[in-house]
């Protein structure tokens, strides 16, 4: 039997609309969890890789060349095929209509340039032959409403309509996301209106200059207005986070109300930089507060491969890991994984030739056999720590747990690019647990990189106390008993550190083997009592300082 979400999604995302300090919903939106992407390379095992239990959600992608092999005619059976096997498989599916490739007569009605240079990001994402097409020209933009409105129809008599978490909004410009060419002196040069070819077919009556970043804006704008036209009460929408933000501002009654769920495709352990934070934090405004739904794909592998290789400030296993925390942090329901990355959570190895942004050939031959490490179990418990808490940020009533992963880091997650400091993703990463002010700082790469745990933590001084106050809605709705439990680093013999919580103390050892240890303790859940600053756990250093990655309350 299918699952049907849609309804139930936009049901849940009108819910999820409540004002401050009204009560939570008490579900989380269907099919929330670990999505699987990009497993077309042959070095997948697919149907493995889609057996995880883990694995909640998947994708259809089709191109607009595919929907519309010739002019007005379109053919959705390659989506219908992605989408049946999905169905077969029990998972909900995002639908994206990609604009990589782009129908053949276009370049007969649209002007455009030759280059697909890589030294143009936009132009990185043509895969046209011909070359780039004028998206924001009249003709452009009026053959893909064609095909959005054909597409609207086919989604709305669909027999899998029920089956689809939403569909992921493109602008379909260059390719299928950015809007604007840089640097600056590119584009001053596709500026000149001399510099695009004009076709054949070209109507000249129709007005058009060369770039202009107002007109890609205002293309923008229109194609948004568009999708709230025809997709409203069809299915649900997921908006980029990466548009201008005034055009954000522009369309916030939507994410508001749920109209809009918010996705992005650079996710990271902390953004890749500050531009990228900027859009991050929208996720912060409307998704972890409950107004409506999140879905995050990550900006590359945890290896820092997306179509070149990037350099990254934290080893795979720490990458993969905080990336997910960090998603859980800013109230994300759908983790979106490329493939590659959930392969090593089934094999614990990894093979890429790849080239960097500056040119050098990359070849990384990871095993787990080979190296005697274990991150096939480190990205394994990443996955399932994301699968168990995905969505319920906003049900506190229901969420399985509550904790706070420590940290503190300026540092974009681009570790060739360290003079951009981050404002806004500096601290803790937190789900219904925060910090009390204390003393501690916050430290990075702590122990061993191939464990998950050490790329950030914080360092509590000797005789200091870190106080931690929980959701009073989460600690409300436990029963019977729950777990405490505290993840620190064991670098101090002989110097045991004290939990307190719900009137009991317990002991944590430190036997100074320089390894990550998690101390656990149970307790009454009725135990909880706030002190006078709120805080319902406190952390005591004793002679020697503490580094602790994460506190947490779970339900048993």
């Amino acid at each position: 039997m299918r699952t049907h979400v849609a309804g139930l999604l936009g049901a849940s995302l009108l819910s999820a609309n409540l004002p401050a300090g009204a009560d939570a919903p008490s579900s989380r939106p269907p099919g929330a969890g670990i999505v699987a992407i990009w497993l077309n390379s042959p070095s997948l095992d697919r149907e493995a890789i889609l057996k995880m239990p883990v694995i909640k959600d998947g994708q259809a992608v089709v191109q607009w060349a595919q929907v519309e092999p010739e002019k007005g005619k379109y053919d959705f059976s390659a989506l219908d095929e992605q989408l049946a096997d999905n169905a077969k498989r029990h998972l909900p599916a995002t639908v994206q209509l990609n604009g990589n490739l782009k129908p053949q007569y276009l370049f007969n009605e649209v002007p455009y340039v030759k280059e697909t240079g890589k030294d143009v990001a936009a132009f990185r994402q043509v895969n046209n032959r011909e070359g780039t097409l004028m998206f924001w020209h009249p003709a452009h933009e009026k053959a893909y409403v064609n095909c959005l409105t054909a597409l609207r129809d086919h989604l709305a008599s669909s027999p899998y309509k029920g089956d689809i978490i939403g569909l992921r909004m493109n602008f379909n410009p260059f390719g299928t996301e950015m809007t604007n060419i840089f640097p600056q002196d590119k584009a001053a040069e596709y500026a000149r209106k001399e510099r695009w070819i004009q076709p054949p077919g070209l109507d000249r009556s129709l007005p058009y200059n060369g770039f202009n970043k107002q007109e890609a804006t205002d293309y923008v704008r229109r194609i948004m207005r568009k999708h709230v036209d025809l997709f409203s009460g069809v299915v649900p929408m997921f908006v980029r986070c990466t548009f201008d933000s005034d055009v954000t501002e522009e369309f916030a009654p939507y994410l508001e109300n749920g109209t809009f769920g918010l996705f992005e495709t650079g996710s990271l352990f902390a953004p890749f930089a500050t531009k990228a934070e900027n859009q991050q934090a929208w996720f912060l405004k409307y998704c972890k507060t409950g107004k409506t739904v999140g879905y995050a794909e990550s900006f590359c592998n945890a290896w820092g491969w997306h179509s070149m290789m990037e350099e990254l400030l934290l080893s795979p296993p720490q990458a993969f890991y905080w990336r997910v925390l960090c998603d859980l942090h800013k109230g994300v329901s759908y983790i979106a994984c490329y493939g590659s990355d959930l392969n090593m959570a089934l094999t614990g190895a990894y093979k890429v030739s790849a080239r960097t942004v500056d040119g050098r050939s990359v070849n990384i031959d990871y095993s787990d056999s080979q190296s005697g490490f274990d991150y096939r179990g480190q990205f394994t418990e990443a996955l399932q720590f994301g699968d168990r808490y995905a969505g319920w940020h906003a049900s506190p009533a229901s969420a399985p747990g509550a904790w706070i992963a420590l940290r503190e880091s300026d540092a974009v997650g681009n570790a060739n690019n360290q003079r951009e400091k981050l404002k806004v993703f500096t601290g803790d990463y937190t789900f219904l647990m925060e910090r009390l002010p204390d003393h501690s700082t916050g430290v990075t790469k702590v122990g061993p990189d191939q464990i998950r745990y050490g790329g950030y933590a914080r360092r509590l001084p000797a005789h200091e106390s870190m106080r931690l106050k929980v959701d009073g809605r989460f600690l409300e709705s436990l029963k019977g008993s729950c777990r405490l439990s505290v993840i620190y680093f064991d670098d101090a013999a002989g110097s045991p550190f004290a939990v307190s919580a719900g009137g009991q103390t317990w002991e944590a050892p430190m036997k100074g083997g320089a390894a990550w240890q998690t101390a656990g303790f149970d307790m009454a859940a009725s135990a909880f009592k706030p002190a006078a600053d709120g805080a319902q756990i406190v952390i005591q250093a004793a002679d020697a300082p503490i580094c602790l990655h994460m506190a947490t309350i779970e339900r048993k």
